[in-house]
């Protein structure tokens, strides 16, 4: 009988053993889920934030080129109207000159 009380000790003493390292596997287990979890969600947040920067960056690049097109067609312009400009004067000092010439 005294054996038996020894070997029902041992086997409950074993059995909670047991039960103590599965729990602590369990709570390891949870822990790491909820580390893989956090780090997915972090991954995810770093992931928005660069297509962002990104979009923000495509953006600036469209809007660049879109000033540099809309530089070039002043400068053209520019440099048109002065062309015209230039041409008129020397019609006008053509004028003046064949005005001078008849007197």
């Amino acid at each position: 009988a005294h054996a038996l009380r020894e070997e029902r000790a041992a086997a409950v003493s074993a059995r909670q053993l047991l039960e103590e390292h599965l729990a602590s596997q369990r709570l390891s287990s949870a822990a790491a889920l909820e580390a893989l979890q956090r780090q997915r969600c972090e991954e995810r947040e770093l992931r928005a934030a660069y297509e962002a920067l990104l979009s923000s960056y495509r953006q600036s690049e469209s809007l660049r080129a879109v000033a540099e097109a809309r530089r070039h067609e002043a400068e053209r312009r520019c440099e048109a109207a002065l062309s015209a400009a230039e041409g008129e004067r020397h019609a006008r000092l053509a004028a003046e000159q064949r005005i001078a010439d008849r007197r």
